[in-house]
């Protein structure tokens, strides 16, 4: 939560190198479960040239990228799952998710499906760096194959708590998901007088 950047220690003082969670070349293996990120200058998740990666469960909120793929040099990024995420873009800067590749290979990241989209400001969502291309939720799963039954969300506004209860509770009304039933686990988790509650999202 709230990265900061030691400014004085890098010489582009224009770019924030502060990451929530930072998978670096070649790592493997790795679960990224039930995490909350927010408030980082850079990504809330970054995979960089890895695979074998599952992404779920977790709330990623005001991050310049909320999730951000980037293949550049030694391995491809493969196999990655990405599930039951929230991902919330809270302003116009900021883009739910990020890839860039050296190859034209995107669709081959892996999975990803059953994930909320936020992006209050406008319908766009994300950022395909190889083409050069904003897109939306619907372009992206014509793209992709990929979020077939994921949603996007563009009217929450509000802190972090505010939001994901907005998003749980507009589910549980509504049954957004194809009219699917939806449960939900929260925990708490303090930060100074605010609590910010990570959903674990349950579908059927």
């Amino acid at each position: 939560l709230d990265g900061q950047s030691a400014m004085n220690g890098i010489p582009n003082k224009i770019f924030k190198q502060t990451w929530g969670i930072y998978i670096d070349d070649n790592t493997q293996g790795i679960d990224i479960v039930n995490n909350t990120v927010a408030n980082m200058p850079s990504s809330g998740i970054f995979l960089h040239n890895s695979y074998d990666i599952t992404i779920k469960g977790n709330t990623l909120y005001n991050n310049a990228h909320q999730l951000r793929f980037s293949y550049d040099n030694t391995t491809p990024i493969r196999n990655v799952t990405v599930r039951k995420n929230i991902f919330y873009a809270n302003t116009s800067t900021q883009l739910t998710f990020s890839f860039s590749s050296i190859a034209d290979d995107m669709k081959l990241f892996g999975s990803s499906d059953s994930n909320i989209f936020s992006r209050p400001m406008d319908t766009t969502i994300g950022y395909i760096r190889t083409n050069e291309k904003f897109i939306n939720l619907e372009q992206w799963k014509d793209f992709s194959n990929q979020d077939i039954h994921s949603i996007l969300s563009t009217k929450m506004a509000g802190n972090l708590r505010e939001i994901e209860e907005q998003i749980i509770f507009s589910l549980l009304n509504k049954d957004t998901i194809n009219k699917k039933r939806v449960q939900y686990l929260v925990a708490s988790k303090p930060k100074s007088n605010i609590k910010l509650y990570n959903y674990k999202f349950l579908y059927y």
